[in-house]
């Protein structure tokens, strides 16, 4: 049996990705993706970091070389539409992951857009109100 979930996880092909981000600032977004980005170019997958906004990100230091990093030289989400557009013809990734409510509108836009549909991944973070200790002290 372990055999059968062994070969289920083993990535044989190497697929393009693409992660859409604001820029590189400190956030929890942005730090999950680099550790998610460095995992992937472990494996060898090809994987663009696409940027609205460049600027200096605390992050980038630990973007590994061998990934991509695409700046759309845009001011906000919404601006960036045809530049994403733009880079997703020519480049072309089979996936498309995003993270921000702003940023997962736009590239549910960008997709209709581009006229090539491609598989997205949305990710959304929230933070709870309270400290989970609390929470556990009102029960």
């Amino acid at each position: 049996m372990s055999d059968l979930i062994d070969s289920h996880l083993t990535v044989t092909t190497k697929v393009h990705l693409a992660f859409f981000l604001p820029h590189l600032h400190m956030g929890g977004a942005e730090r999950v993706t680099v550790a998610l980005i460095k995992g992937l170019v472990a494996r060898g997958s090809q994987v663009d970091l696409v940027l609205v906004n460049r600027g200096m990100g605390a992050y980038e230091e630990e973007i590994p070389r061998e990934c991509r990093i695409v700046n759309l030289g845009a001011r906000r989400a919404l601006t960036s539409i045809l530049a994403l557009v733009r880079y997703l013809r020519s480049q072309s990734p089979e996936v498309l992951i995003t993270a921000g409510v702003h940023f997962n509108i736009v590239v549910f836009l960008v997709n209709i857009f581009s006229f090539r549909f491609r598989p997205i991944f949305i990710v959304e973070h929230s933070v709870f109100p309270l400290p989970m200790r609390t929470l556990r002290e009102r029960r």
